[in-house]
Parts: structure tokens; C-alpha cells; sequence
């Protein structure tokens, strides 16, 4: 550290510059591996007539209702604690309530926010419409909602951007107040030309992306392709970083055709172009999210079996456990790109596919790393014991 010294009206002045405290970790987990212990409450694989396609965006209320969006059926449903199916809700169209090209969709407070093309379409938890907002999706892509009204903007691919450069934005959808958190450069391989047709393909674990996530009142983002991650206020004041010292994981030319080949709709030339330009090894994490003031980092694996690893810190970005979460070994874990699989408080959903290619979400019961001297699973079961009691 060093110092100033400065003289003024006879008073000495010692100028200390205050550095931020920046927390590096080897791989090496100070409390060691954390097994999730899943334990299977039900499973589906239908919501009324529609058999699932690829059920690959998961919220869950406080009540335990289910919802979720299935990409390839192009419909929301609703499902109750025990799995039953509810109804459906914003349908694929263009009238009131009706989604034209549906991207994703949020649990805010108590509403459901449908995040279309050019409008975010708001309804009630039992599948209600409300209302709907303008906002353009390749100009503010919504990565997170702080509330109904505020959301944290995030580009995904160079076609969102000029110049490859790229900011992280709060959005304030009432007053229409932009602030910019940071900015980055993003990431210019995935492209694929062929004639005047020109396209891109980003895939989380192979593909370098700004990766946010909220939770305790602080921002946690950072490139995927560095283990290093920048906290911040809601206003951008950053306030530390944390790292992890790992080895990069190589991914073949075999493995990245495999994957890539499931695109029969793009042309061989695109394709070999997009493969030449993705990097030939994974990314460090594809998910940041908060549980119980913990810190879980998602580390992506593009074979998606039935296993997954999650890096768990402390509030302070100390590396506390390597995080095993394991389900049974004839299951494949879908795309985890939109919250799949999902936790919520001792629960876990996940969209997998059997060794028939039968889709289905299964929840489970888990234990999360310890909080104070009890897993939290375990002080659930203790606190629900005692309100029976009561």
C-alpha cells in the first residue's frame, strides 16, 4: 500500500488509499465436497394432454406451485405442490396476453412476467393476464427482475451490440431511468456465414458470457471465461471481487461437432464456421445465484449427464464447498441455460431426459450446505416439527 503525506496550515495529513477487499481462493474448498442428498418427491411428464418437449425455463412460488415454459411446445403451465397439472397460460399469438416469440419468463413477487420481442407481458400467479409493457429485447434483454418494474439488462451476442462492446444496465421500466452498472467486451466468435444468410449459435459452457445473478441485495456478475467475479450495489459501486484458481477444461473437435450437429436446420458452411470460432475449451460457470446468503456458481458441463457440480462461497467470496448434485444415472439433465435445474429453499426441480428420450420434471428434497451448525433441510424439518407442535 502506498502513501501520501501532505502538509497543511502546520497539520500533518497521512492520505491511505483504500483498496478494495478482493478474496483469491485455489481449487481447493475450505469445508470440502457438499453431497445435495436428492431424494425424489414425484415426477411428470405431461401437463394435461401436451407431452413435455423441452421444458427448460422453471420458477416456483412460495406456495410451491411449478411453472414452467416449454420451448419447443411454445406453452407455459401451471402445476400445483404435488405436480397436478393447473391449466396453461400465455399462449403463443398476438393478441391480449399472447406471446409472439416468447424468450423467457420471471417469478416476480406475485406476478408472472412473460418476456416477449418487443413487450414484457405481466399476469397473476393463477395464470390471469394484466397487462403489458414495451420493451425491446435485442436493445434490453432482461437477465434478472429486481422488482415487477426494474430489471437488469444483459446482451447475449454480437447482434445486440456495436463495436463488441457491451454494458450490464438496471432498467426502470416506470420511469425509463437507465443506469449503467459496467461495461464489457463481448464475446466475437459463434458466427457462421453462408451466402447473405448470417447467424450465430451461443451455447452456455462452451460460449464466453457476461453471467449476472442478485441476491442479498448485491449484483454478482462476471465473463464466464475467467473464474473471477465483481460485487456491486445496485448502483454499480463495486464493493469486492472474488476468484478461483482453476485449470481450463478442453473440449475436443469430436465433442464440439457431436454437440453442434443437433443444428440440422443451419447449412454444414455456417456450422464449420461456428465451430472453428468457438473456444476449445469450456467456460467457468454459466449461473450465479443466492441460497441462504450463500453464493452458488454453476459450473457447465456440454455432455449434460445426470450430474452437476456448483461451486458454493461465502458472502465474502471465500470458496467453501465443491457442491455435487448427482440424480439417477439413467437421467440426462436438459439445457441448463434457463434455470434448469431450479432450487428453491430445500427443493429441487429438473428437466431431464430418460434412456427412452422421455422428458420429464422431477422435485426433489435436498440439503444445503450448512448454515451456521445445521443443514438447512434439516432445520426446516426442525422448525415445521415445532409449528406442528404448536
Amino acid at each position: 500500500m502506498t502513501r501520501k503525506t501532505l502538509w497543511f496550515a502546520g497539520i500533518l495529513i497521512i492520505v491511505v488509499p483504500l483498496l478494495l477487499s478482493e478474496v483469491k481462493n485455489a481449487d481447493k474448498p475450505l469445508r470440502g465436497e457438499w453431497d445435495f442428498k436428492p431424494a425424489k418427491e414425484w415426477e411428470i411428464d405431461s401437463a394435461g394432454s401436451d407431452v413435455f418437449g423441452i421444458p427448460a425455463n422453471m420458477q416456483v412460488s412460495d406456495e410451491e406451485h411449478l411453472y414452467v415454459y416449454d420451448r419447443e411446445n411454445k406453452r407455459n403451465y401451471i402445476f400445483d405442490s404435488d405436480g397436478n397439472f393447473v391449466k396453461t397460460y400465455g399462449a403463443k399469438g398476438q393478441g391480449p396476453g399472447e406471446a409472439r416469440d416468447q424468450s423467457s419468463f420471471f417469478l416476480v413477487d406475485d406476478k408472472l412476467l412473460i418476456v416477449d420481442v418487443g413487450r414484457i407481458h405481466y399476469f397473476r400467479l393463477d395464470g390471469t393476464y394484466l397487462h403489458s409493457v414495451v420493451n425491446s429485447l435485442y436493445s434490453r434483454r432482461p437477465v434478472l427482475f429486481l422488482n415487477e418494474h426494474e430489471f437488469v439488462a444483459v446482451p447475449l451476442g454480437v447482434f445486440e451490440v456495436s463495436d463488441f462492446m457491451a454494458q450490464i444496465k438496471r432498467i426502470n421500466l416506470e420511469s425509463g431511468q437507465e443506469t449503467i452498472i459496467a461495461h464489457f467486451e463481448i464475446f466475437e466468435g459463434g458466427i457462421g456465414r453462408a451466402g447473405k444468410m448470417v447467424g450465430s449459435l451461443i451455447v452456455p459452457g462452451l460460449t464466453p458470457l457476461m453471467t449476472v445473478g442478485y441476491g442479498n441485495g448485491r449484483l454478482y456478475y462476471g465473463m464466464s471465461n475467467i473464474y473471477k467475479i465483481q460485487v456491486t450495489d445496485l448502483s454499480g459501486k463495486l464493493l469486492n471481487t472474488f476468484s478461483l484458481d482453476r485449470k481450463k477444461k478442453k473440449v475436443s473437435e469430436d465433442i464440439k461437432k457431436r454437440y453442434f450437429g443437433r443444428y440440422s436446420s443451419m447449412s454444414k458452411q455456417a456450422l464449420d464456421q461456428i465451430i472453428a470460432t468457438t473456444p476449445n475449451e469450456t467456460t467457468f460457470f454459466c449461473r450465479i445465484e443466492t441460497h441462504q446468503g450463500l453464493i452458488y456458481v454453476f459450473v457447465p458441463d456440454i455432455s449434460r449427464h445426470n450430474k452437476l457440480k456448483i461451486d458454493i462461497f461465502s458472502p465474502e467470496g471465500k470458496y467453501l464447498y465443491r457442491g455435487n448434485l448427482t440424480i439417477e444415472d439413467y437421467l440426462t439433465m436438459m439445457d441448463p441455460q434457463l434455470n434448469n435445474p431450479y432450487i428453491k429453499d430445500e427443493f429441487l426441480y429438473v428437466s431431464v431426459m430418460d434412456e427412452n428420450d422421455n422428458v420429464k420434471i422431477i422435485k426433489y428434497q435436498i440439503s444445503l450446505p450448512e448454515l451456521g451448525d445445521v443443514p438447512y433441510s434439516s432445520r426446516m424439518v426442525r422448525e415445521r416439527g415445532m409449528k406442528n407442535r404448536s
